[in-house]
């Protein structure tokens, strides 16, 4: 049979063409891992480093960042959501202390920690008022002197709760104030000192805010953008994690909003310092700013190269709509020059085609030229409520949504007989000055009548009740007035209980469309029922049932503690006697007896030995079933050992 033979030539090819593809698997596999700037191995390292620290956090800080940097980073995904499961039940919370927060950055970490482990129930459930009215107290307290991280938590808390504030984001002057002092003093302030943490902090401090109010001024974040990053970037080499990773999101975000984008030589140099330095993140503190730096490097840059080559935005991105009495504002990012930015409809409910814009479509155009800002004038909301804004970009449609409010809700004509009393000067906000007496048997009726002025709203009911009780109704609306007409006893007796005491009147009136809602006590009566009330079945069944109190024996009397030292003092005369006795006499083995009893005479006395020890231990730990046990199987055989160590004895005697 021949051998096959293969050239050398042929060979060293074959190994080079392996090796290539080898290579270029590597190279791609490396290319496909990196995630947030992060290869595969990268984030694995990460990820085990937070979970090793995660269950040995206790501030607020470390937590609301080790959460965060699990969830961005792509890896071992079920392992992350068992741990972020396992911290809601120990640090979610549901209020809200003003007593236990210390500063504006330990309010921010704590709404931060509570959203970032997507607890079931928000921050300040039942007194959300406290705590927006503590964040408008620290927006109201911002001035040139604040910390640049103080400010940056409060503008980023507010952020995190805007879809649940009110009074706060309609406070547009205090907002307004806040982001001028940012660009107009704080921001060049933080470029010229040249500190990196300063500048990331207020540059997305602005970008928030710009979405909240009218952008100003824009020129001063064009000049920092041109001429002081360039300074900035020779500083990146040298700063740590925490200073590149706030930066790089900073000036992200800030070029959102300007017409000067970062360059893309701006953004490598940042990104490479950022990943030279990814060995040294050990804390939780590093890797978040890490992790965050590295996910908006890649972004930035990915965005100004697809603008650059494309000239075609990679995403429109249209922030919140902004009445300005007959104009809409709003702020709207990557938008091709030759797109057209036009309000097709203006709406309430869901239907586009029940518009209000009279003339049909508005072409929205630059507030000044190259401005992200677009307005349309001429659209008047006079109803309060919730509107809907279909935003033509391009060929691309985007809805916003606008809530208008109103505080001019006026009650007129307010009348309330109750009993045999009737009341027709009454005015919200008073209180009736009298308290009204009303014993309530089956004919006695509350009857309340009044209009309202301003605004139809969803919601108007009438709480009789106090701390313990209460019956609460819905008032309904006959044109053109409200009224209730109800029987006392049959409708508010069983919710009251028939409990005679004190009980408010109150009228509360609730809707999307009021900037405050109505709770208006009018008049405060005393009440008492003819009427007894009677527990139902399931009340009686889990109501409190009658205190157990247990009787316990009385301890028998016993002999006091000298009669038994006496007799144990007897006890140990008569047994020291009978050892005196022995040495006397003398003793000897004579009458021992030979052969099998003799050896199992040993065995015969260390039985009675258990047996005394067994009884011994009876009176002293044991109870009767043990010592039964053992003295039925000892007794066996003692007596089986006994009789034939006994019959030997007797034998030994006679011979």
């Amino acid at each position: 049979m021949r051998r096959l033979s293969l050239h050398p030539l042929f060979l060293l090819y074959t190994f080079l063409f392996i090796g290539l593809l080898f290579f270029v698997q590597y190279s791609f596999g490396q290319q496909q891992s990196l995630d947030n700037g992060l290869t595969l191995e990268d984030q694995k390292s990460l990820h085990k480093t937070l979970l090793n620290d995660l269950n040995k956090l206790t501030n607020k800080k470390d937590l609301f960042y080790a959460t965060v940097s699990l969830s961005k980073l792509n890896v071992l995904k079920e392992e992350t959501e068992k741990a972020i499961k396992n911290l809601q039940s120990k640090h979610c919370t549901t209020t809200f202390n003003e007593k236990e927060i210390s500063s504006p950055s330990d309010l921010y970490y704590t709404i931060g920690l509570n959203t970032a482990l997507k607890c079931p129930k928000p921050l300040a459930t039942e007194n959300f008022s406290s705590l927006e009215n503590y964040l408008k107290k620290l927006v109201e307290g911002i001035s040139e002197n604040t910390s640049t991280e103080s400010i940056y938590s409060i503008v980023r808390s507010i952020l995190l709760l805007k879809k649940r504030l009110t009074t706060l984001l309609n406070d547009k002057k205090a907002l307004q104030r806040v982001y001028d002092l940012l660009v107009d003093k704080v921001l060049p302030s933080s470029t010229s000192k040249g500190n990196l943490i300063d500048v990331g902090f207020v540059s997305e401090s602005i970008s928030i805010l710009s979405g909240l109010v009218e952008k100003k001024n824009l020129d001063n974040i064009h000049k920092v953008i041109t001429n002081d990053i360039p300074s900035l970037m020779k500083k990146a080499p040298s700063a740590d994690v925490s200073a590149l990773g706030n930066l790089i999101r900073g000036l992200n975000k800030l070029s959102n909003i300007a017409t000067k984008k970062i360059s893309n030589d701006e953004i490598a140099t940042l990104t490479k310092a950022l990943s030279s330095k990814k060995q040294f993140a050990k804390n939780t503190d590093d890797i978040y700013h890490l992790v965050e730096g590295l996910q908006f490097a890649t972004a930035g840059s990915t965005t100004n190269t697809n603008t650059s080559n494309n000239n075609t935005p990679k995403a429109v991105e249209v922030s919140d709509v902004r009445e300005d009495k007959d104009t809409i504002k709003v702020t709207i990012t990557n938008v091709n020059n030759n797109e057209k930015v036009v309000l097709q409809s203006v709406y309430k409910g869901s239907n586009p085609d029940d518009s209000i814009l009279p003339k049909g479509p508005i072409k929205m155009e630059p507030v000044t030229p190259g401005s992200s800002e677009y307005q349309a004038k001429g659209v008047n909301l006079k109803e309060p409520g919730v509107y809907n804004f279909d935003i033509a970009v391009g060929g691309k449609v985007i809805t916003r949504t606008l809530k208008t409010v109103t505080s001019d809700l006026k009650i007129r004509d307010f009348q309330m007989s109750i009993g045999k009393f009737s009341r027709t000067q009454l005015n919200y906000p008073n209180t009736l000055g009298e308290k009204l007496t009303v014993n309530v048997d089956g004919t006695t009726r509350l009857q309340v009548t009044f209009s309202l002025v301003g605004v139809t709203p969803h919601q108007v009911f009438l709480r009789l009740g106090n701390e313990d009780h209460e019956a609460i109704f819905n008032i309904k609306q006959y044109q053109p007035n409200y009224s209730l007409d109800i029987n006392l006893e049959r409708s508010a007796g069983n919710s009251l209980k028939f409990a005679p005491g004190e009980y408010q009147v109150q009228l509360l009136i609730g809707d999307a469309s009021i900037k405050t809602p109505i709770s208006w006590t009018v008049a405060n009566v005393q009440l008492t029922f003819t009427k007894t009330y009677e527990k139902s079945e399931e009340e009686k069944l889990y109501e409190p049932r009658p205190l157990i109190n247990h009787i316990f024996r009385k301890e028998e009397k016993r002999a006091p503690a000298s009669i038994a030292l006496v007799f144990c003092g007897v006890i140990a005369f008569m047994f020291l006697v009978y050892l005196i006795n022995i040495v006397r006499v003398g003793f000897n083995f004579k009458n021992c007896p030979g052969g099998l009893s003799g050896l199992l005479a040993p065995v015969f006395i260390g039985l009675v030995v258990a047996m005394v020890g067994v009884l011994t231990l009876y009176f002293i730990s044991w109870d009767i079933f043990d010592t039964l046990n053992y003295l039925i199987v000892l007794g066996i055989a003692t007596t089986l050992v006994g009789s034939k160590v006994l019959s030997g004895v007797a034998k030994k005697r006679v011979e």
